[in-house]
């Protein structure tokens, strides 16, 4: 094998370690399908709360929970919720596990 071909597999080589080096931390945050609501406080103390969707939503999410109430599949931008309760839990039946995982409030690890 000559030099020209050895340094042609090296670089091959190469790229394909870098490649997979820079796909390496976006699949370990956990935020790679990151879900997420918009809670709007109104003056009059009413609050509303709109789906704004995620990554790839489609695939990952079957419905979404308000409280206790079963809210569909709605689109992105959709008034989800509309009272007094600004902390009412929103939580989505992930398609995968078929289980609810809370969006609102934030749960913290």
């Amino acid at each position: 094998m000559d030099t020209r071909t050895k340094f042609y597999y090296a670089a091959l080589i190469l790229a394909l370690i870098i490649g997979i080096w820079i796909q390496l931390p976006k699949s370990r945050s956990g935020e790679g399908h990151y879900m997420a609501v918009n809670v709007t406080k109104l003056p009059d103390g009413t609050c509303q709360i709109y789906w704004l969707g995620g990554t790839d939503y489609e695939s990952f999410v079957e419905n979404l929970k308000v409280g206790n109430e079963v809210v569909g599949h709605p689109l992105a931008g959709t008034m989800i919720y509309n009272g007094t309760d600004c902390n009412t839990s929103v939580k989505m039946l992930m398609r995968d596990t078929h289980t609810y995982q809370q969006i609102h409030p934030e749960v913290r690890k």
